[in-house]
């Protein structure tokens, strides 16, 4: 399992990668009261092929409110999977309210119009 990206901003988006895991179902993050669950809703999934081959799922999800720094518990159609580090979230961001375009007016330089 690995996540990204390193440090996590509660209401920004983070993607989990599972290897022959299963298909993911719900992604608990650790809270002060235990942890806060998020149904997975959007997958992309790469079923290998051949011997030894490996599948993939990459999951994104939201980083919900009340999430703290700590491993993340994902649950799949065949177990229960525990990161073995924890992830480290940070309080909302202001860099996430910010648009996804920014303007600039520069002015002239010194004799331009």
């Amino acid at each position: 399992m690995s996540v990204n990206p390193h440090t996590l901003y509660v209401g920004a988006r983070c993607t989990v990668l599972l290897r022959d895991a299963g298909r993911a179902v719900e992604v608990a993050f650790t809270s002060a009261d235990g942890t806060v669950p998020v149904r997975v809703t959007d997958t992309s999934r790469d079923a290998g092929k051949g011997i030894g081959a490996r599948s993939y799922e990459l999951v994104t999800v939201k980083v919900p409110a009340g999430a703290i720094t700590g491993p993340i518990t994902v649950v799949t159609d065949a177990g229960i999977l525990t990161s073995t580090f924890e992830v480290l979230v940070a309080a909302e961001s202001a860099a996430y309210d910010l648009p996804e375009e920014v303007f600039m007016a520069v002015p002239p330089r010194r004799g331009e119009r």
